[in-house]
């Protein structure tokens, strides 16, 4: 089911393939669930729509779901009677981001014949929050959602959809940016290193959300009104506050002060980058 509409849920089910397959039984479920809290599990958000399913709650599937999961890409509801299903405990995770479900549900087919009755194996997967962020990991250890890597993931959306032009890739582009500029900058546009935290933290400032800041803004500047400024604050602060008389960056801002120690990867190579394609004008 692609990514979840802005509303609800912690990420849409987005189904990939249907295949029909011999199954065991599945067992009936109860009248459809509530709409999940934007902080619940996958398989809590796929159980709600599953729910919404068997219920013939339409309204509250849409919800889980984006505009393009329609019957003929994957939605069931309205088409035909799901009367069970039976979820694969173990998800496939394809990478951090990405949980693919394989799911069996029970239908009485469809009229065009396109579904039959009986038993059908579906793949659902859950990606991108509602709110446009992406947690580090789906383990349920680092369920955090970071600074640097939530640009990591944006620069990488934004170009594949230079390449391939897809709509639903520019939205998730546009959803995430939206979220980086309300959650991981703050009132003085700099950046926070953590929108949502598992743990205590001590940073207050992280040089490589600077650098990757800084790139984000030079590649969006085209396509968002507000990247360029972005952009020019951070270069700004960096040139102004963490440039070190010997020419090396402060590393990091913490609760106990400033570390300034240059380690090559953390991120004095990253933040050279990006002065060097902010002076030469490049956005890759």
């Amino acid at each position: 089911m692609g990514r979840s509409s802005p509303s609800r849920g912690l990420l849409v089910l987005a189904l990939l393939t249907l295949a029909a397959a011999a199954c065991s039984p599945a067992m009936p479920v109860p009248s459809a669930a509530p709409l999940p809290p934007p902080a619940a599990a996958p398989e809590v958000v796929l159980d709600a729509y599953l729910r919404a399913l068997v219920a013939g709650d339409c309204d509250t599937g849409r919800k889980l779901a984006t505009a393009t999961f329609r019957y003929g890409s994957g939605e069931l509801c309205g088409e035909t009677h799901v009367s069970a299903y039976q979820v694969n405990p173990v998800p496939a995770r394809p990478s951090s981001s990405y949980v693919v479900f394989s799911t069996t549900v029970t239908t009485t087919g469809t009229a065009d014949g396109s579904i039959l009755a009986g038993g059908l194996t579906w793949f659902y997967s859950l990606e991108q929050q509602p709110d446009g962020s992406w947690f580090y990991a789906m383990d349920g250890k680092d369920a955090f959602v970071d600074n640097f890597h939530t640009c990591f993931v944006l620069k990488n959306l934004f170009k594949a959809w230079r390449v391939l032009g897809d709509e639903e890739l520019r939205a998730a582009i546009d959803k995430g940016y939206g979220f980086y500029k309300s959650h991981l900058l703050d009132d003085r546009g700099l950046p926070v290193p953590f929108a949502r935290t598992q743990r205590l933290t001590l940073q207050r400032r992280e040089l490589y959300d600077f650098a990757e800041g800084i790139n984000l803004g030079l590649l969006l500047a085209d396509v968002d009104q507000d990247a360029s400024t972005i952009a020019m604050n951070l270069l700004t602060e960096v040139l102004e506050r963490w440039v070190l008389a010997d020419g090396h960056f402060v590393t990091r801002e913490t609760v106990f002060g400033r570390n300034t120690i240059p380690y090559h990867r953390w991120a004095q190579a990253q933040t050279f980058r990006a002065l060097v394609c902010a002076v030469r004008g490049l956005a890759d």
